[in-house]
């Protein structure tokens, strides 16, 4: 009897145990998202959280949306492009977590573009994949490289956009798709490429709305008291 109550107590305590770390776990996990690098520059947080959601978002896509599909469309090569691209997307979240920001997102707009090209040149210009470039030049743009840097970006983002859709008027794709797989190849890239550029022209328009209330508001209401003051009377 002895044995049987102290192995039932033995297990009730690594129960209790487990289920408090499980809990520990989950309470801490969005203090751990909203935690920053120690180097991170104050006019970083606002990028800084739009890449780390980014970044997730592209890891979820790369393998629940395109792995799939790139596997339906029987091309090895563009295959396992995209499988490289989920050990890619990976990498860019620990080194923005570690606060290389300009590292990470020039990593991923190559391992991206570089990846849109590919699939440009297997299944031909008229998928909609060259939606791709305009978003990655979107994640520059929204970026705070210098101005040089983002023009230079553009440019040779623009200048390979250029080169591939002349490149697919005469050349024959590799791997032709069928009707009904070109039409769920465009309905994907377009809705895809929509919801990129919409998340970050919505992310930063909040993030406009919300400064312009606060100006707002602090040039209305007397610091000390908080009670409108002459602007707002006048």
């Amino acid at each position: 009897a002895a044995v049987f109550v102290f192995a039932n107590t033995r297990n009730a305590v690594i129960l209790m145990f487990s289920n408090y770390r499980r809990f520990i776990r989950m309470e801490h996990a969005g203090s751990w998202f909203m935690r920053t690098p120690s180097s991170l520059r104050a006019e970083d947080y606002r990028f800084y959280f739009f890449m780390s959601l980014m970044y997730i978002l592209a890891v979820l896509l790369h393998t629940v949306l395109l792995f799939p599909l790139y596997f339906m469309l029987d091309n090895r090569i563009t295959f396992v492009s995209d499988a490289l691209c989920i050990p890619v997307d990976i990498l860019c979240f620990i080194l923005l977590r570690m606060g290389r920001i300009n590292v990470s997102l020039l990593l991923f707009v190559t391992a991206i573009s570089a990846h849109t090209s590919l699939a440009i040149i297997v299944f031909g210009g008229s998928s909609s994949l060259s939606m791709f470039f305009i978003s990655m030049y979107a994640l520059v743009f929204f970026s705070h490289w210098k101005m040089l840097y983002k023009i230079l970006s553009g440019i040779v983002i623009l200048f390979i956009t250029v080169g591939l859709s002349i490149y697919t008027l005469y050349a024959e794709p590799l791997t032709p798709l069928g009707q009904v797989q070109m039409v769920y190849w465009n309905c994907s890239n377009i809705i895809l490429n929509f919801f990129i550029v919409g998340y970050g022209i919505y992310y930063f328009s909040l993030i406009v709305n919300s400064t312009e209330k606060k100006l707002k508001y602090d040039a209305e209401h007397d610091v000390l008291t908080g009670v409108l003051n002459r602007n707002a009377i006048m």
